[in-house]
């Protein structure tokens, strides 16, 4: 997977220098390690991720500072060239999206709301660039990569990571300050592990995939704060099950690895912090 390449200096390297353009143009926010790597194929019929939000708080407008600006951005880094050959990112801007500001309602698929109209539709933008452009953009955006066509010989190559502001989202490492600029090699297969598992549902790894990635994780998660490794021992069983029934009957060992690791993440902490049906009946 592409996010591997974060065992590379070039790419912390990377994240780096862009840290301290995105504290300038954020408010100040810092690097949360919210970061992946994409090498997306068009000839191949890859496509990048469907639209989404990169973040939906419970809370949105309290998600934006008094004056306006938001409380988390990503950085997109084309590491070659994206155009609308090869899967470069579209967007829908925020004046023509009703749940930028608002929230989006659970009844409704967020996209769905946004292009209601033919003028939201028309409003849509792509975003090609260059090897070495950027896009900053917030935490509310809806965003998407292309599918590209199949007659495109070069995948697209990028990097994303994001930035959070005092008290919105903690950095995932527990000591960022000791870590960065360039962390440990193990620290970085870590994370790499880490965040190929909570983002599971946007790839097609295999069963036995998930599980290295698990014990790679594992090896280092005392490195990261309760709430990453809480959310990694998460998705970790959500992935497992997903596989299981999708016909992976090896599974069911590392199941119960991605369950241990949420009770023992829950005894440290000292009190609930998953539920299962039965607290429904309480």
């Amino acid at each position: 997977p592409a996010t591997m390449a974060l065992v590379y200096d070039e790419a912390w390297a990377v994240v780096h220098y862009l840290s301290s353009l995105m504290a300038a143009v954020s408010g100040n926010s810092t690097n949360c390690l919210d970061v992946l790597l994409w090498s997306v194929d068009a000839s191949s019929g890859q496509a990048g991720f469907a639209p989404h939000r990169d973040r939906q708080p419970g809370d949105v407008p309290g998600s934006f500072r008094a004056d306006g600006t938001p409380k988390y951005h990503t950085a997109w880094i084309a590491l070659s060239d994206a155009t609308v050959h090869n899967s470069c990112l579209y967007v829908i801007p925020a004046k023509h999206d009703p749940g930028y500001l608002r929230g989006d309602s659970q009844a409704d698929d967020p996209l769905h709301t946004a292009l209601k109209s033919d003028s939201a539709v028309q409003a849509i933008r792509a975003v090609p660039l260059d090897a070495g452009g950027a896009l900053i953009f917030s935490h509310r955006l809806m965003h998407w990569g292309s599918r590209g066509s199949a007659s495109c010989a070069e995948p697209r190559v990028s990097l994303s990571f994001g930035c959070s502001g005092s008290g919105f989202e903690p950095a995932y490492l527990r000591c960022p300050s000791f870590h960065l600029p360039f962390p440990k090699l193990a620290i970085r297969l870590a994370l790499a592990a880490a965040q190929l598992i909570n983002y599971h549902e946007r790839f097609d790894f295999s069963g036995s995939m998930l599980v290295l990635f698990g014990r790679i994780f594992e090896r280092r998660k005392t490195s990261f704060t309760q709430t990453y490794r809480q959310k990694t021992a998460h998705e970790l069983k959500s992935a497992c099950e997903d596989r299981r029934a999708a016909g992976d009957e090896a599974l069911d060992s590392a199941i119960e690895g991605a369950l241990d690791a949420m009770l023992d993440e829950q005894m440290e902490a000292g009190g609930y912090l998953y539920h299962d049906d039965f607290d429904e009946l309480d």
